[in-house]
Order: C-alpha cells, then structure tokens, then sequence
C-alpha cells in the first residue's frame, strides 16, 4: 500500500508543466511519512509513488513502471489479498513460479495489465487503485477496488489531466478550484454516518473522487 499521482497532457501540443513531479512529491512529504519516493516523467506523462514497506515483497516493488516499446506508463496503491490466484494466472504468460512469486503485489498488477488489458481487474481482491497511461492511444485510464478503500481524486483541466491519492496536490496544481456549495449543502443535511455525500463529488467542482469498483 503507498500513494500514487500523475499528470498527463493528452493533447502532444501541450507540454508538462515544468515542475509539475516535484510539486506532488513535495505535497506527500510534508503530510505523510513514506519510506520512498519514485517517479518517471515521460515526454506527455508524469507518474510517480511513495511506497510503504508493509508487506515482505513491498520493499523489492519499482513503481512506476515505464514500458518504453508498448508506450505504457504504471503506477498502483495496492495490497493483494489473492496473490495465488493472481500468480497461477499469469504462469501461463511464460512467467517462471519463482518470478512471480518473489514479485511485489504492483509488479503482478503490472503483468496482468500486460496480459489481459484493462480486462486485470477482474482478478484482483484487495485493496488498491492504479492508473495506466496508453502512449500510443494517448489515454489515461484510472481503476478502483470494489469499496473504493484506496482514495483517488482526479482533476481535468482544458490541457491536463491529474491524479493523486490526496487531494492537496491537485489543489496546488489548480488553486483556483471553486467551492462546490451542493456538496456542503448535501454534507450539513446527511447523516454523520454516511461516508459518501454524493458518490464522485468532492469540497470542489474541477476535482472528482473516483468510485468503487470503476474504471474510468
């Protein structure tokens, strides 16, 4: 499990902004207590991911992933609860048992999208949400689990689109986001218990929170 964000700039023309990595990395330091940071930048795409070693193999997992020849970049926030089942997928995709098994819950997340598309997420059981950016088709695809446990807010800008498992990063990438009043007006009427007011909305209109078990 960590914190993963990304920004990308689906139309060529329209580049990153310069310091766009460090403003999310900076962001999750001075909230979270992480034990590393990673991101890849490509030409059109900015992935990155703080992982938290929680599990034995998470201290061996490299998030993100960049597949430089199929155009694909790959992050995740994940703890898989069936990596058996995961495992004996992918052993016929010319994967040796031992490979798979010394690999991280992202890196099998990985492969299964290598191998099965954004048809993977049928297989997993668990906690997670992961992002995948297509070069060649220039789009940008977001998954969540089934109860949505592992946050993720997006936001969609007339040149870019970003994500992030907090939502303070996309306030500094965008500060002038506007107060969404339904959205508090929902929030003082409901009851305390209720965790979602309105599934996707959030405090702001131009920010979005992704819902359970979605691809979107």
């Amino acid at each position: 499990m960590s914190a993963i964000w990304g920004i990308v700039a689906p139309d060529q023309n329209k580049g990153l902004p310069e310091n766009c990595c460090r403003l999310f990395e900076d962001s999750y330091r001075s909230t979270c207590k992480i034990d590393r940071y990673e991101s890849v930048r490509t030409e059109n795409a900015c992935f990155g991911c703080g992982i938290q070693y929680l599990t034995e193999e998470s201290v061996r997992e490299c998030l993100p992933i960049y597949n430089e020849e199929r155009g694909i970049l790959f992050t995740a926030d994940c703890i898989l609860d069936n990596r058996p089942e995961v495992i004996e997928s992918l052993l016929s995709q010319n994967y040796t048992r031992e490979q798979l098994t010394d690999a991280p819950d992202g890196t099998l997340m990985y492969l299964s999208y290598l191998a099965y598309g954004a048809e993977c997420v049928s297989l997993f059981r668990g906690l997670f949400s992961f992002a995948v950016w297509e070069e060649q088709s220039r789009s940008l695809t977001l998954f969540s689990d089934h109860t949505a446990s592992r946050c993720l807010y997006y936001l969609r800008t007339d040149r870019l689109i970003a994500f992030s498992t907090q939502m303070k990063p996309l306030l500094k990438l965008f500060p002038d986001a506007t107060p969404n009043i339904d959205y508090y007006k929902d929030f003082l009427l409901a009851n305390p218990s209720l965790i979602y007011i309105v599934p996707g909305e959030t405090p702001y209109n131009e920010i979005s929170l992704l819902r359970p078990a979605s691809r979107l």
